[in-house]
Parts: C-alpha cells; structure tokens; sequence
C-alpha cells in the first residue's frame, strides 16, 4: 500500500481543539492534540492539476502518438473555449461539451498545466520537452498546437519523412487533420515551423515509473538521494546540471497527474531481479516528495494477445495497474480489442475521464493520521455534513452513497457524495480523532 504521504494534496493543518466534550478532560494539562484538523481554503490547493504526459517514443508509437495529438486538440479547445467546436470523432465532442457544462454549472475552475516527457530514461532522465516546457492553461499562445508541437515535433519518433503520407494541399492556413486522418508531411512541416522534425527511436526498454520520478528529481530544490544514485554508486545525472531543470512542473499544493501512453508496460531500472511484485521501490520513492499524485495510463494488454505487436509480459502491465489502483487513477486500453480489428483505440473515452480526474479533486481529502472513524466530524463552510449511508448491490457488485461524506481506509480519505460536494473556494474542515500518527500514552 502506498504510503499517505504520495497521496497527500497539501500540508494539512493541525492543531488543539476544545470544541468537543472529550477534550475538556485535557483542561490544565500541557497542549495535547487529542483531535486532529486537515483542510484549508479548497481553492488554495484543490484546483491546481499538474499533467504530466510520459511518453512511450520507441519505434512502434508513431500512430498512437499522431492519435494522442489530434484527439487531443479538440479536447483542450473545448476545455479551453466551449465555443469552439474543433474536429469531432464519435463521442469526443459530446462528452466534452457534457463535462464543460458541468464546470460551468458547478462554477467549477481547473488551473492545469501540461508537460511532456518520454519513457527514454537513458537519454532524457525525465527533462521535460519542448518550447515552452511547461504550458499553461493561461498561455497567450494556441494550447493544442504548443502541445502538438512539443508531442509530435521533439517526443515522438519519426525517423523517415516516408513514415508519414504526403498531402499537397494542405496549407499552414488549414486547422489540424481530424481525429482518425493521418498525420501528413505537410502539417509537420507548418506545426514544427520546417522540416527538421525527424527524430531517432527511443530505448525499447520502456521506463515510465523512472521517468516520474526523474522528472519530480528535476522539478525540486533539494532531490532525493536516490535521484542521484542507483545501485549504490551509478550516477544518474549531474547535480549542477540537472538540478530545477523542471522548475514549475510541481506546484506548491498541486495533484501531480502522470499519463502514461505506451503499448508496453513498465521495465523500470528500481525493481526485483525478475521483475515481478508491486512496484513498491516507487512508491517509496514518489513519497519522498510529500505531494499528491494520481496515474492514468493508456497502455496494453499483457501477452498472448493479438493486438500486441510484441510480447508484453504480464507483470509490467501489473506494474502500471497497480500505480493506478492505489492512487485512485485510470487505465485504459491503448489498441481496439481483436473483434474490432486492433488499431488505435479511440482516445475519446480517456480524455473524457481525465476530466473524473480533475473533478476528483475536490471531492477527496487524504487525512494526516488514521482515524477513529466514529469520531470524524466534516464541516463544509462552517455547516456540519452528515455522514452518508452506504447501500450494496450484491446482484452488481456495487456500492452507493447518499448526500454526505464516507471514509476511505485504501487512501485513509474522506470523500465527499452528491450535493455535499463542496464547491471550489469553501472552507472544508474534517476533526477526528487519531488511533496512529500521535502519542499513544495519554497525558493522565
């Protein structure tokens, strides 16, 4: 199990409280935290997403990258401004316009950036690509095309202009080719700004939990040891070299939210001799920075599968899975199943749920301590929320919530249900009392 710290959203405040009637029993004793408080202004901290795409830019990705950008030009237009309608495919415009309502209903503000970084440790040691390096949601340029630029132009093997179609008429004027069309020559050349856009292949040793982790390294003052050395003595980067390369990519009280693209799983360096077992090196790891992360991977099924244009052994694949499921995060399938003829999968269901992960910012508060869940008490703007009833579907294997909040001993969280959400910028209060995390003598 991951260690709370990894999935920590920002340093929660702790204090004494008198305010129940168990801690009057403290009265004349030296300061006891008998009850702990988390949570602050929401919007200090719960709105900020930082993404992080990790690509997978060996040999065999050219068509899932070209898929990943023109999908995903149309959704940051939407996000961007629901008044453009971009190039649709089946069932990407509808869902977007369905989630921009929702943020419009629900006041609801995400200050996101994006970055790019690839699954190369080798060459790159998660230095982020691109011009500029981290965009954000304010940037006074075109969003999709800077992203398309740093994806397609720096991130993404290319290494035959003949690896692309040629289509003569198109012109720079023209708006990108429509999710499901090829990347051509041509709108290479316009978005890249000429044609030196040919890139080598990548290590076809896929490393993406490495490449996270590199690129945290570079994004803070004081690294870890271990971003340094690996099997005591091998030098991963240089200190002066390396060292806020990727200032900006972690905000102070952000959610991290590394997106996986490959059609492998993950090989990376810090693991058992054989490469199965959860990929706890990492999670250790990732916790060392205290900050909050949530993984989304667009990836492969494990071999035998005739999809998989190579063997994926299935423990890199329960690698990636498991990231996902401890942190609340997505997987999703990078290629159609058989029946549908393989190919690319349409990316339109998993840039619809990466808005899930964006809204579930709000509605999950890790907690510092583990509680005596009977004592937690919530507080949204002042007003107390009830807990919520929790009802089981057996038929369905499913669980449903009332209006309220309920615990979450996985995440050690409360969550918040239905119209107890509370909206961006309140002020949400969560007392318990702590059975781990404090002293276990009392002080009488």
């Amino acid at each position: 199990m991951l260690k709370p710290a990894l999935l920590l959203r920002g340093q929660p405040v702790a204090r004494s409280l008198g305010w129940l009637a168990a801690a009057a029993l403290l009265a004349g004793c030296n300061h006891y935290e008998w009850f702990q408080v988390v949570g602050a202004n929401q919007a200090d901290f719960s709105n900020d997403a930082d993404i992080l795409f990790v690509i997978d830019n060996s040999g065999s990705m050219l068509d899932k990258s070209a898929a990943l950008a023109l999908n995903f030009d149309v959704f940051i237009r939407q996000l961007s401004d629901p008044t453009q309608g971009g190039h649709g495919t089946e069932g990407l415009p509808d869902a977007v316009d369905a989630y921009i309502d929702y943020v419009q209903n629900r006041a609801f503000v995400v200050d996101y950036q994006l970055a790019i970084t690839t699954t190369d440790v080798a060459a790159r040691y998660g230095d982020l690509y691109g011009d500029p390096r981290i965009i954000p949601n304010s940037y006074d340029g075109d969003i999709p095309s800077a992203f398309n630029r740093n994806l397609l132009c720096e991130a993404t093997t290319i290494q035959s202009r003949t690896d692309l179609v040629s289509d003569p008429s198109y012109t720079c004027a023209d708006p990108p080719p429509p999710p499901g069309d090829a990347v051509s020559q041509e709108y290479m050349d316009c978005l890249c700004g000429g044609s030196d856009w040919l890139n080598p292949a990548g290590s076809g040793t896929e490393e993406p939990l490495e490449a996270v982790f590199m690129a945290m390294c570079r994004a803070v003052e004081d690294p870890p040891a271990a971003c340094y050395e690996f099997n005591g003595g091998e030098t991963l980067f240089a200190v002066n070299d390396a060292v806020m390369t990727n200032a900006g990519l972690m905000r102070p009280d952000s959610t991290l939210i590394p997106i996986i693209i490959s059609d492998e799983g993950d090989d990376s360096r810090r693991k058992e001799e054989n490469g199965d077992g959860e990929p706890d090196e990492y999670a250790d790891l990732f916790a060392e920075f205290d900050h909050r992360m949530t993984f989304a991977v667009i990836g492969p099924e494990p071999s035998p599968n005739a999809c998989n244009t190579t063997e994926v052994p299935e423990w890199t694949v329960d690698r990636l899975e498991w990231v996902v499921n401890q942190t609340d995060g997505r997987f999703f399938q990078i290629t159609k199943p058989e029946s549908e003829g393989c190919g690319v999968a349409d990316f339109a269901t998993a840039m619809d749920q990466l808005g899930d992960l964006l809204n579930g910012l709000r509605t999950t508060f890790i907690l510092k301590g583990v509680p005596d869940v009977d004592t937690i008490r919530c507080f949204v703007d002042g007003a107390p929320v009830d807990r919520s009833v929790e009802t089981f579907d057996d038929a369905l294997g499913t669980v449903s919530y009332t209006d309220g909040w309920s615990y979450d001993a996985v995440q050690n969280s409360v969550r918040f249900h239905g119209s107890a959400v509370p909206d961006y910028g309140v002020s949400v209060e969560i007392y318990y009392r702590p059975i781990q995390g404090m002293p276990r003598d009392l002080p009488f």
